[in-house]
């Protein structure tokens, strides 16, 4: 029988505080101190890296644009800011694939580790806590870095594990929260009711125990309750008026996980709130940000209203009866010109001014003298060209410290490459920290909730070197090491690294591979040793069955054991010893007995 974590039952008094302070913080509409700056942050990086209400942070010359010119400005402009943050960001994708990051865990207790491996696995639909954070780290730390993921989980009977799975709430929605000596003590979420539209249910969440209320519409019971903070109890179900509206009191049983289950999902202090708040992993970047949206906007008008050749012409004069220069006998405006005075051309590149053939050569006119042509002038736009790409140059180092991203041609010296590199790590290292924490966080408070945490260890660590090479640079590397002679654990290192580039899309062929590697007996060893090995009297016969028949093996064991790769070592290892048994006892039995009276002699 599956088990989940025990829970007691908090004493009243401790419930009534948690209940207080959240009906407190909904009938006095109360917000955390930093709730308007976050806002703020979160309307302006979620602009910047959507595109969606960028328009709000262009600046509107007024000087020499009205309300309709400001309108056209906006729909000629086509920002470039969200693919410039993409590109700036898009290396924080390569930070959960790398080796540097080592995430793992082990519990002496296989039951409580099996466990935890089958919820974990199935955190976020068929996805792993890891493949969940990896999605979603890099998102919401670019667009809503105070947003918070919390741990939900569903309840059950005891008989089945409990399921955990991750709620989002954005900085809009984190109403007020509260830390003490830097443990957060209660979070109190803002979060639309799913019942009913444009109601709010409001959710707090402390170390050992959640209350929620919950908005209802029903006249009757809302009417018979007079009082804001008034309570009545119907049905065994607690309601109670709040501002005028109708909530329902909903109090679980405590969980008593010991940890509120929420945790922000930025790193990168914001110096505004002293480090209260967070702001994106491109914040460093928002100057140029800022100037790269109007100076784009400005290129923009200028391609679509101005860089095209200005043409001019002569025109006849409006022949409509009583036409003059526009407007007729009684000052209305000429309704054939408009007001012009002259007649209308073409105003299209479709269409053609027609001439008649006159009837001599002499009364032919140059076409040329016609119309003329005004090309623009293109250095102004050559520089603000030439400018939006420097400044996009200069979002990069800002970020990174380096210029190593920016450089179309690399013409420097090993060592500048290797100051370069070192300073984008030292860059991706806090966002690698951060991510390992999430983790770890992520799979205690699974633990805890399901009741795996006693014995349990997790390991989060992150190196500094997050090794960003190439399949070939890696291959390279690999030969050099086997032909120069190197450490058998070198070997495996840089195999392990190369297999993570090639399996950088396939997470489960990657599994697949640390699996088998782990049982290879001969893993880092080159081709010719393992067959001096082989043939050898060094190596057990038991290790020998296995290595002649490792693929074999482990074919046939991933066809009977669906889900063979995810489970755990010792599980994994009684299989591959129970094949290679077998086996042996096949060879046994098919060996013949040699007969070895080589003599000839008979009794």
């Amino acid at each position: 029988m599956a088990e989940n974590y025990i829970k007691t039952a908090l004493s009243q008094d401790v419930i009534s505080d948690i209940q207080t302070t959240l009906i407190n913080t909904v009938q006095t509409k109360q917000r955390h101190k930093d709730y308007n700056h976050v806002v703020g942050v979160f309307n302006k990086a979620f602009a910047y890296t959507t595109g969606q209400g960028l328009d709000t942070y262009l600046h509107r010359i007024r000087s020499r644009e009205d309300e309709e010119l400001f309108k056209q400005r906006c729909i000629i402009t086509s920002h470039i800011v969200p693919a410039v943050i993409n590109t700036c960001d898009f290396i924080l994708n390569k930070v959960s694939r790398s080796s540097a990051i080592y995430c793992d865990y082990v519990n002496t207790d296989t039951n409580k580790e099996n466990n935890l491996i089958e919820t974990e696995n199935k955190f976020y639909g068929n996805k792993s806590v890891y493949e969940f954070i990896k999605t979603n780290q890099r998102y919401y730390d670019r667009s809503d870095p105070n947003a918070w993921i919390i741990i939900e989980f569903n309840s059950t009977d005891g008989t089945l594990l409990a399921e955990p799975y991750p709620f989002i709430v954005n900085s809009k929605q984190a109403i007020d929260y509260e830390y003490i000596n830097g443990i957060l003590n209660y979070l109190i979420t803002e979060v639309e009711s799913k019942t009913y539209k444009n109601l709010f249910d409001y959710s707090i969440y402390t170390p050992n125990q959640n209350i929620i209320l919950k908005a209802q519409i029903n006249e009757k019971i809302l009417g018979s309750i007079t009082n804001d903070l008034d309570t009545k109890v119907i049905d065994n179900i607690t309601y109670i008026r709040l501002l005028g509206r109708l909530y329902s009191i909903e109090i679980p049983i405590a969980h008593n996980i010991g940890w509120v289950q929420a945790k922000r999902f930025g790193y990168k202090y914001d110096g505004v709130t002293y480090g209260r708040t967070f702001v994106p992993f491109w914040w460093d970047a928002e100057p140029y940000l800022n100037k790269i949206i109007n100076i784009n906007s400005e290129l923009d008008i200028t391609l679509t209203l101005h860089n095209f050749p200005q043409k001019l012409i002569y025109t006849n004069r409006c022949n409509a009866e009583g036409c003059n220069k526009g407007y007729l006998p009684d000052n209305s405006t000429c309704g054939v010109c408009g007001g012009t005075g002259r007649q209308k051309v073409h105003t299209t590149g479709m269409d053609v001014l027609e001439f008649a053939f006159p009837d001599s050569k002499e009364e032919m006119i140059e076409l040329s003298s016609l119309i003329a042509y005004i090309y623009p002038p293109i250095d102004g736009i050559r520089f603000t060209n030439e400018k939006l790409s420097e400044l996009i140059k200069n979002c990069k180092e800002a970020i990174y410290n380096s210029d190593t991203y920016t450089r179309s041609e690399i013409s420097q010296t090993a060592t500048g490459l290797n100051i370069g590199m070192e300073s984008i790590y030292d860059t991706l290292y806090p966002y690698a920290v951060n991510f390992a924490d999430t983790w770890k966080f992520c799979i205690e408070t699974i633990s805890k909730i399901i009741d795996s945490y006693e014995n349990l260890i997790v390991t989060a660590t992150v190196e500094k070197d997050f090794k960003f090479k190439t399949k070939s640079e890696l291959i390279a590397e690999l030969n050099f090491a086997r032909l120069s002679g190197a450490n058998e654990s070198i070997i495996r290192a840089i195999q392990y690294d190369l297999m993570l580039v090639m399996f950088d899309e396939k997470p489960s062929e990657l599994i697949r591979y640390q699996t088998r590697d782990k049982f290879n007996p001969f893993s880092g060893k080159g081709e010719a040793e393992t067959i001096a090995l082989m043939s050898g009297n060094l190596i057990p016969k038991r290790v020998k069955v296995l290595y002649s028949n490792f693929g074999n093996i482990f074919d046939t064991l991933e066809n009977e054991n669906e889900n063979f790769y995810e489970l755990s070592f010792e599980k994994q290892k009684v299989l591959i010893d129970a094949k290679v048994d077998m086996l042996m006892n096949e060879l046994e039995a098919s060996t013949p007995e040699l007969d070895l009276n080589i003599t000839g002699d008979e009794e």
